[in-house]
């Protein structure tokens, strides 16, 4: 059942795409940009119907599924099938084309509708990558840095420290960031967590201790949303 409404939920989507490739030609003769805003509109329905069809499948939201960063896969993919699509259009051989009368007066590539409506869908496309695309790449690459340091703390276990309670204090800690800082939304201090990860990387390069599993969590409780909630259940050190 589930393979089923899978299947249908990639048809959709590419019904979207192809409907939002359509809808973008007929309002691109208008503007003079036709294949430019088809294109665009080939984007738009494919990213809004995947957007939609991961928020049913997940029973989420589609704001939480844009806060979560799903924005930024389907924006991709979206390039790729909306190039491949007006790829399609553009080369089908079954298009008629009317010769031009020798007499026809020559008709302008572009018209000044046309180039505005170019540049303000780069535009948009531009800041989608500033806003949406460079943030959750910055953010996961901030993440598995976070991770990794973590996991590094493992094999380390310092003189005094029994090595039970050790792997017990790196397991928790493992736990509170890979869940707890796991999603944008989870985060109340965005460039403390950035911090987070720089600093954390700097106190590894030295002497680890059950202070430095401390540190972490005080800086957990601080970056996370639920932090404290975590932390008063399941930290093994400090207060």
């Amino acid at each position: 059942m589930k393979e089923a409404l899978v299947l249908l939920g990639y048809i959709i989507v590419i019904a979207a795409a192809v409907a939002g490739r359509f809808g973008g030609s007929w309002l691109g003769r208008r503007l003079g940009a036709r294949h430019a805003v088809a294109w665009f509109g080939a984007l738009v329905g494919f990213a809004s119907a995947a957007i939609l069809f991961i928020a049913i499948m997940s029973r989420g939201s589609v704001v939480r599924e844009l806060r979560d960063g799903r924005a930024y896969g389907c924006l991709v993919v979206g390039v790729f099938v909306a190039t491949f699509i007006e790829f399609l259009a553009f080369v089908d051989p079954s298009r008629k084309r009317l010769a031009k009368p020798n007499n026809a007066p020559p008709r302008a590539q572009f018209s000044l509708r046309g180039l505005l409506t170019v540049v303000a869908l780069i535009s948009i496309l531009l800041s989608a990558y500033r806003g949406i695309i460079v943030p959750h790449h910055r953010f996961v690459s901030t993440h598995k840095r976070i991770e990794t340091s973590v996991d590094r703390l493992s094999n380390r276990s310092p003189a005094g420290v029994t090595p039970a309670k050790w792997d017990d204090s790196v397991w928790w800690a493992h736990e509170a960031v890979g869940c707890g800082l796991a999603l944008p939304e989870y985060i109340q201090d965005m460039p403390r967590y950035h911090r987070f990860a720089d600093e954390l990387e700097e106190r590894l390069d030295g002497e680890v201790d059950m202070a430095t599993i401390d540190w972490i969590w005080d800086e957990y409780v601080a970056i996370s949303v639920d932090g404290q909630d975590f932390a008063e259940s399941h930290r093994p050190t400090g207060p």
